[in-house]
């Protein structure tokens, strides 16, 4: 590690760190586009464990959460989400048959299987690696400084905002992303929440680092959920009356 950071210390010197690895970053995005849990996702894991160690030189770290494309700034919907972020591809994994092959590679006659258990248990296993490495590269992104933090912090409200529609009953699919990237998402920040709600933490002595301010500031947007905002939309009381 130190000899590596003297040489990301000499690039930066030297080039910059974004004018060598922005287009690293870009294609290491872009080769697990269209990955499933058939095919590709031992690539997807490789890439994250690389990425992992990349940034662990906070440089690094910086350089990947300010790269264009890893917050567009363009117009976008949900659905574009996973496939117009760096980090969206890392979370496509799914296992849900209107997403993958499963059900032609695995189940085409569902005559022949003793039991399914055991290929349930792989894809889930499956899925949940690529979680695992997905969760680390974001903690490793996060230890790359404030500035890094931040970001990280805002591309998870851009995919949380742009998604609004998923918490209808009937979410419009062109608008929003698919139910694999969505079950990913929440995955990771429920890790993220370990520390605060695993229980390892008895003494509850990590609790003065979260910001109770946050949802009011504006970052996600609570307008259409009424129970959230502790008010009722006159149409609603309209209506009732």
């Amino acid at each position: 590690p130190e000899f590596m950071n003297k040489v990301f210390d000499m690039i930066e010197q030297d080039y910059g760190l974004g004018e060598v690895f922005n287009p690293i970053f870009l294609d290491m995005s872009l080769a697990v586009r269209g990955a499933t849990i058939t095919k590709g996702n031992a690539h997807m894991i490789a890439n994250l464990q690389i990425l992992t160690s990349l940034c662990r030189h906070k440089g690094l770290a910086t350089a990947y959460t300010i790269h264009p494309d890893f917050i567009p700034q363009v117009a976008m919907t949900g659905a574009q989400v996973p496939t117009s972020t760096l980090l969206g591809p890392f979370l496509c994994l799914s296992s849900f048959p209107q997403e993958c092959l499963i059900k032609d590679e695995y189940f085409s006659d569902v005559t022949k299987l003793r039991s399914i258990e055991p290929i349930q248990n792989r894809f889930r296993d499956d899925i949940r690696t690529v979680q695992t490495a997905f969760h680390e590269f974001i903690k490793t992104l996060c230890r790359g400084g404030d500035a890094a933090k931040k970001r990280v912090v805002e591309w998870f409200a851009l995919a949380v905002n742009l998604n609004r529609s998923r918490e209808k009953m009937m979410a419009w699919d062109m608008m929003s992303a698919n139910n694999g990237f969505m079950c990913n998402l929440c995955s990771i920040l429920l890790k993220m929440c370990d520390p605060f709600t695993s229980g390892v933490d008895r003494g509850f002595s990590k609790m003065d680092r979260i910001d109770t301010n946050y949802v009011l500031d504006g970052a996600i947007n609570y307008s259409t959920v009424t129970a959230l905002r502790g008010e009722i939309p006159k149409r609603d009381t309209e209506d009732w009356n």
